[in-house]
């Protein structure tokens, strides 16, 4: 199908409007770089594995190889989506397409897919819409719109491409616009298509993938990478926190490595549930999604720490779900025990270092109707209006280790004063 100019000058805008209550996405890179993890040929490549292909110039026929030893038996759709939900996970997003140019579904477009190359002869994306569908969890594909070393006319490979002109219009119209209509039109009801790419695409050319989504799925996020302005929801820099308190559609992204996002067994170092939760906390405070990245193993398996650590904050989380899904940012600017979320009519203290003196103070702005109690057990504290503040007293030790939440309740409003800092 060709846009016509209108169309591609234009684009029509999904409905974010279940995106920014989700708050919480969970982020899987898999793929055939799951096999080396950041080695070849007997030397370690530090960094993102999914780019092993790029640091270590791999020829696309030796890279073929690692097709015929992915198989991924120990792979579950239902297992992974049953995680993902005990996690306090809204939605996920898998690598569809990564910048190795493999496809983790059945493609007609290229054979160099997870059906018709690897000896695993099964469409994973589709065992997983299956199951996200069945347990009520939405779906994104995560999709390399640009970078693709598995083909001449796209970005990235200079090594088994030497001298070549590219037309990146014909890998657009020939593998990239084919596949995310394959994607948009087999798998049901997708829930965005996060892309991602590393050359500078043009307007019209980041239009055209809009419009391109949005022709077969209108409801279809498009995240930022897309280029240009043109996406549906703000995607921020790899591990990069929020900045500013906004109530649009944006999100951060962060791995459980620090740095890569494939399964690694070169980066070792993991974030720690403590690290995950102040992450968490800091992005939902600023009125920001986080998506949470992690590299399934080769066999189709989660590192066993990662499950470990995502079922302490999955627990948690669920156990405040109040003051997290649905919520908007802090109205406050500086906090010296954690941090705010918040509801009309609520506010939400998500206290990580507990009062030395057990006195916790926040301005309300002349509010007198208040009352505060914690989120969990529901249990009334003791508290009092001075000076526009409002006082807590606060037993000597918190509820909980990890982080206690406190739900400060009023009528009316309160002003929202990005300057207030709370001593």
């Amino acid at each position: 199908m060709q846009l016509n100019a209108q169309q591609l000058n234009t684009t029509q805008k999904a409905d974010t409007k279940w995106f920014p209550e989700a708050k919480l996405g969970l982020f899987l890179h898999y793929g055939l770089y799951a096999l080396p993890a950041g080695v070849w040929k007997d030397k370690e490549y530090k960094g993102v594995a999914e780019w092993i292909q790029l640091q270590a110039k791999i020829p696309i026929s030796e890279y073929e190889q690692l097709a015929t030893q992915f198989n991924p038996q120990k792979f579950n759709a239902n297992e992974w989506v049953l995680f993902a939900k005990e996690c306090g996970f809204k939605y996920i997003v898998i690598t569809a397409k990564h910048h190795d140019g493999f496809a983790m579904y059945k493609s007609e477009v290229s054979k160099f897919n997870i059906v018709d190359a690897t000896p695993f002869k099964r469409d994973l994306i589709q065992e997983l819409a299956d199951a996200c569908k069945k347990h009520g969890m939405k779906l994104g594909f995560y999709y390399s719109q640009s970078r693709d070393w598995h083909e001449a006319d796209a970005e990235g490979n200079v090594w088994d491409f030497k001298d070549y002109q590219k037309n990146f219009q014909k890998y657009l119209d020939e593998k990239c616009k084919p596949q995310l209509q394959e994607l948009l039109t087999k798998y049901g009801d997708v829930a965005l298509i996060w892309f991602d790419g590393g050359r500078n695409m043009s307007d019209a050319e980041s239009t055209q993938l809009v419009n391109w989504v949005h022709k077969f799925q209108p409801n279809c996020l498009t995240s930022s990478r897309i280029g240009n302005g043109r996406g549906d929801y703000e995607t921020l820099s790899d591990n990069k926190l929020p900045t500013v308190t906004s109530d649009l559609a944006y999100e951060a992204l962060f791995t459980h490595n620090f740095k890569s996002w494939g399964y690694s067994t070169v980066e070792k170092k993991l974030r720690t549930s403590q690290e995950l939760l102040e992450v968490l906390l800091k992005t939902i405070s600023k009125g920001a999604n986080l998506l949470f990245n992690i590299g399934p193993k080769p066999e189709g398996v989660f590192q066993e720490e990662s499950i470990r650590d995502f079922r302490i904050i999955g627990k948690w989380v669920n156990a405040n779900a109040e003051a997290i899904y649905g919520s908007k940012g802090s109205p406050y600017q500086e906090l010296p025990w954690g941090y705010i979320t918040s509801k009309p009519g609520a506010l939400y203290l998500h206290v990580l270092k507990w009062p030395v003196d057990h006195k916790l103070s926040i301005p309300l702005n002349g509010q007198q109707d208040s009352k505060a109690s914690f989120l969990v057990s529901g249990k009334k504290i003791k508290s009092k209006i001075s000076d526009q503040n409002l006082t807590l007293s606060l037993p000597a030790g918190p509820p909980d280790t990890l982080c206690t939440v406190i739900k400060i309740s009023y009528r009316g409003s309160i002003s929202t004063v990005e300057q207030q800092i709370i001593k």
